[in-house]
């Protein structure tokens, strides 16, 4: 389900070098578009997301990578919640 919205790592490696890696973005452009919306938001609305993004970035990540960080947990979330049939749960532990 990762790699079809283009948020799978890819790495790039030729003998003995290698590149950082990156997301592949060969996924929908438009559901990403919309995970980076959700993921930007959540920074903001959401305490436990908020957290997770804020440790991220204590760790050294940069914004960009905690944001993209953020929309595959979304993602993932969104389609577990999709496949058992719940209802989120904000305060669920």
């Amino acid at each position: 389900m990762v790699s079809y919205v283009g948020l799978d790592v890819v790495m790039k490696e030729s003998g003995t070098l290698s590149w950082r890696p990156h997301i592949s973005k060969r996924g929908n452009t438009y559901i990403r578009a919309g995970l980076y919306m959700a993921a930007v938001s959540s920074i903001i609305h959401n305490k436990t997301l908020k957290l997770y993004f804020n440790r991220l970035k204590d760790n050294g990540k940069p914004e960009k990578t905690g944001i993209v960080s953020l929309e595959r947990k979304l993602q993932i979330l969104i389609y577990t919640l999709y496949k058992n049939e719940k209802d989120f749960i904000p305060d669920y532990q």
